[in-house]
């Protein structure tokens, strides 16, 4: 207990951080690296390097002409489309996100792409093959190879201050068109700026020219010198619009489409303006409970956001209508489907949208901050080390969106997927559905349906937790090998249900550990949500059981519990509050297992269920929980732990002051 609360305390919280970083728009985050995202954890990810790719720049020599005749690939066989999309469907299961869509281009051998869940939570549509999301910061590589594009043909020239072509900007004279592309410009965020923010959300009908969006940052100081560092700014990439605009006198909307996206076949792929229809536009879902104090905005962001945006007596919101396209335009306002990008990504690589000379440049690594750590960007473009290969890319956030697309050279394989929901529990989903893909579906599981009456009908008086988890099994002896997994929680504890996370969830940064101790093996699955003790708590659930409780199940793949099994696992429920930075300042025990009412058990492998690191585990649990504090000072007393745990300012523990 001891080890676990604290380190996965700090996980969650860093990672939370991480995927607001930017979370509207575009991205800037985490996810957006794939450093601590879908392939960085599963696929062991090296520690993105802060060197520069060396080489030297070979000649200007343009891009080849698009489109460039290749074979159509055929899809992907039958059985493995199968097994694929039972991985899509037990991500819409366990995580409790709406909807998702993926697509992965294999060279020009093979091509897959699926959907699963609903596009509106509230009518029920599904999501389907024409469903098109927005993107977010996807649509910076596509706004850095118009850039690009233009310096080709000599109307932009990387080297020259911003205001060569944007004169009325004297305050940035210092800085460079390569800066603006690179993230190394020092201009500031505008999109998590609180007054900004609350300025949109209360004219939501506005439609911004990107002159204003820059008025929002004109009289900030820059964050550090030009070109001595790099922090990722959606501001950046505003200017690069408007330097685009400027050189060739065409709107981007249409530069874009004339330049890429028609060349290249994107037919479902756009510019986003006020007035476009939506009709093939996915509801985007924001959950404002973690979102508002992880971003350090204030609790009146609750009430600027029109009551009828929020979902089902929750605090997540229909964000679709939220945020103007105007806002982030260049920098974050395309919208798109998973086939599409995916389409766009390997044609970049394989310098069908620029020339050799032009790509290495883009190519050109250099290290800049996003919130929660350090990731390798170029001009407009990520990389990312892994076992795989160097992946490069984009991800995005988008107000109820989040995207990514990554292209691996070594494959010839580019990947992308889609969901409408923020923050959204992307990581293990995009791990297995490549693997799946990458090995034909061998050992590919089938999709896992827990039975409708599993959970029956739990009387709310009584305090319970209700969970379903899928991921893979860490070892706690590896911490670093520890890999997220998905969830989807509900508890009460005796007034009304309380939706941990979401959607019907806790989910942020869910795992199962496996850890060995004097008293033997335990599995450990834990997850996040929001406590109920303000803006800046929240509730993590850890989830305690001896292995073999497993592999008891019945034929129907459930076990419930006796007396006799009482010592061999637990339930403990611990809210934690969170300082002015964010970093825990107490946890204390709100609820613990009730040995006095049954617990169930669900395993989707049923008898043949083996706990061991490294294998997926599918279960769901019903946990009767107590908060009377006796209990739970005697349950925590057995753990050689106390009720409630403070910390100091370096995140030690102290004891907490008496009351």
């Amino acid at each position: 207990m001891r080890t676990t609360t604290r380190s996965m305390t700090g996980m969650a919280v860093a990672t939370l951080l991480a995927l607001a970083a930017c979370g509207s728009g575009s991205s800037g985050t985490a996810m957006d690296t794939l450093g601590d995202g879908p392939l960085a954890d599963a696929i062991d990810v090296a520690d993105a390097p802060d060197g520069v790719v060396p080489g030297d720049v070979p000649g200007d020599t343009p891009a080849a002409d698009v489109p460039v005749d290749s074979p159509t690939p055929d899809a992907v066989a039958p059985a493995l489309a199968s097994a694929l999309q039972a991985v899509l469907d037990d991500y819409i299961r366990f995580s409790g996100d709406p909807g998702i869509a993926f697509a992965i281009h294999d060279g020009d051998k093979r091509t897959w792409s699926g959907v699963a869940g609903v596009s509106d939570v509230v009518t029920g549509s599904l999501v389907t093959a024409n469903s098109q999301f927005r993107v977010g910061s996807n649509t910076k590589p596509m706004t850095a190879t118009w850039i690009l594009q233009l310096s080709e043909e000599g109307l932009v020239d990387l080297d020259a201050p911003l205001t060569t072509y944007l004169p009325e900007y004297t305050v940035w004279k210092d800085i460079t068109v390569r800066d603006l592309l690179g993230m190394q410009s020092g201009i500031p965020e505008y999109i998590v700026d609180t007054a900004v923010l609350l300025q949109v959300l209360s004219e939501p009908d506005h439609v911004y020219t990107p002159a204003e969006v820059m008025s929002f940052m004109v009289d900030k100081p820059l964050a550090f010198t030009p070109g001595t560092g790099g922090a990722y700014s959606n501001s950046n990439f505003v200017l690069l619009g408007m330097i685009g605009e400027k050189v060739t006198g065409k709107k981007a909307r249409d530069e874009l489409r004339t330049r890429i996206f028609e060349p290249l076949g994107l037919k479902n792929t756009y510019l986003e303006q006020e007035g476009d229809p939506t009709d093939r536009l996915v509801h985007g879902y924001m959950d404002l409970s973690v979102l508002v104090p992880l971003l350090g905005l204030p609790s009146s962001m609750f009430a600027v956001i029109p009551q009828e945006l929020y979902v089902n007596d929750t605090q997540t919101i229909d964000a679709t209508s939220l945020l103007a396209p105007s806002l982030t335009w260049t920098a974050g306002s395309i919208v798109s489907t998973p086939d599409d990008l995916a389409t766009f990504q390997r044609a970049l690589a394989q310098g069908r949208l620029l020339g050799p000379a032009m790509l290495v440049q883009m190519h050109t690594w250099h290290s800049i901050t996003l919130l929660a750590g350090k990731v390798d960007y170029g001009l407009g473009l990520m990389h990312v080390p892994t076992a795989m290969g160097d992946l490069y890319g984009h991800g995005g956030l988008n107000f109820g969106f989040q995207v990514e697309t990554y292209y691996s050279p070594d494959q010839d394989l580019a990947f992308c997927h889609m969901h409408n929901f923020l923050p959204a529990q992307t990581a293990a989903v995009t791990t297995e559905t490549l693997t799946v893909f990458l090995t034909d579906g061998k050992d590919a599981q089938e999709a896992c349906t827990i039975p409708d009456t599993f959970f029956g009908d739990t009387p709310v008086d009584q305090p319970v937790v209700k969970l379903v988890f899928k991921g893979r099994v860490g070892d706690a002896a590896k911490p670093a090998e520890i890999q997220p997994g998905m969830s989807s929680a509900w508890a009460t504890l005796g007034t009304s249900w309380v939706r941990l996370f979401g959607f019907d969830r806790v989910g942020i940064y869910s795992a199962a550990v496996l850890s060995t101790t004097v008293a033997g093996t335990f599995l450990t699955v834990n997850a996040w949500g929001k406590g109920d003790g303000g803006d800046n708590y929240l509730r993590e659930l850890l989830m305690m059981g001896k292995p073999e409780l497993l592999q008891g199940v019945g034929a129907d793949g459930i076990r419930t519990l006796t007396a006799a099994d009482a010592g061999k696992g637990g339930a403990i429920l611990v809210d934690i509050e969170l300082d002015a930075g964010m970093k825990p300042k107490k946890s204390c025990a709100v609820a613990v297992s009730d040995s006095q009412r049954a617990t169930k058990l669900y395993s989707c492998a049923g008898q043949q269920t083996l706990v061991a690191a490294g294998q997926t585990l599918r279960i769901a649990a019903l946990l009767p929980v107590t908060t009377d504090t006796t209990t739970i000072d005697a349950y925590m007393q057995a753990l050689g732990r106390t009720r409630c745990t403070c910390y100091d300012t370096a995140g030690a523990e102290t004891t907490c002051p008496t009351p």
